[in-house]
């Protein structure tokens, strides 16, 4: 089955859980929707980083992706993705796994509109530099991890894009830190993060945050309506991307 296909697949599965998505979950529990995934086969060979990118690409502008694999994100517009001969439009609000390495990757804006797209790159540090849509795609660097990401275990791990929607009021989660790592950027609302030993630092619309194995936190919602976060995760395959702490 090609990447496409994959792809295809996992927006039906958008379209059966958008329903859910629209309201509050059980409690002011977030709702947590998987808009992507891929499989990176192993991720131990050298040390990883997250590279996080906004790529602009005017109506009717073509650009060709060879970097590492990556997430890309449609923030404002629609674009089409072709990858191995084969084609997926992605509208506003969709996400799509690109597998990367040889064999150009295609993004192409719609002749009558432009396109805004977040693209979030993993990959080990001496390939950053090149990860990013050739010309004459506008490309504006977001985020790099100055730091490695730590724990990585050996064998396939499961890349995946999720928008999570958490409801004005939501009680915060309890501590907790991932399996393996994600990066998050800030979609819209007011948040604040909490670290383990009492530290609290507001995130707000643009914000990207870093969240390796051993980073211990808790998001919540202060604003004052539904805020939404994206969050590209690796992890494991068949494990939980989130670990809880035990209640003290």
């Amino acid at each position: 089955m090609t990447m496409l296909r994959v792809l295809a697949l996992l927006g039906l599965a958008l379209l059966a859980t958008s329903a859910d998505a629209q309201s509050p979950g059980a409690g002011g529990r977030p709702v947590r929707v998987v808009l992507a995934g891929g499989r990176l086969p192993s991720v131990v060979e050298a040390p990883l980083h997250y590279k996080v990118m906004r790529v602009n690409l005017a109506a009717g502008a073509r650009t060709t992706y060879e970097g590492p694999a990556s997430m890309v994100f449609v923030l404002n517009g629609a674009v089409d993705v072709t990858v191995e001969g084969e084609r997926v439009a992605l509208r506003e609000g969709g996400a799509g796994f690109l597998p990367g390495g040889p064999g150009a990757t295609t993004l192409a804006a719609p002749a009558a509109s432009p396109a805004v797209l977040l693209q979030f790159v993993v990959s080990p540090a001496a390939d950053l530099d090149r990860a990013a849509p050739a010309p004459p795609a506008a490309v504006t660097e977001l985020h790099r991890t100055a730091r490695a990401i730590p724990n990585l275990k050996p064998g396939p791990h499961e890349f995946t894009m999720t928008r999570v929607s958490v409801e004005k009021g939501s009680p915060r989660p309890p501590m907790h830190y991932r399996s393996g790592a994600a990066i998050y950027y800030v979609l819209s609302g007011n948040w604040m993060i909490h670290e383990e030993g009492g530290k609290a630092e507001p995130r707000t619309r643009g914000a990207v945050q870093f969240e390796p194995s051993d980073f211990v936190h808790s998001w919540q919602n202060v604003g004052e309506g539904t805020a939404l976060l994206l969050q590209a995760n690796i992890s494991a395959e068949g494990s939980p991307e989130i670990i809880f702490l035990p209640p003290r």
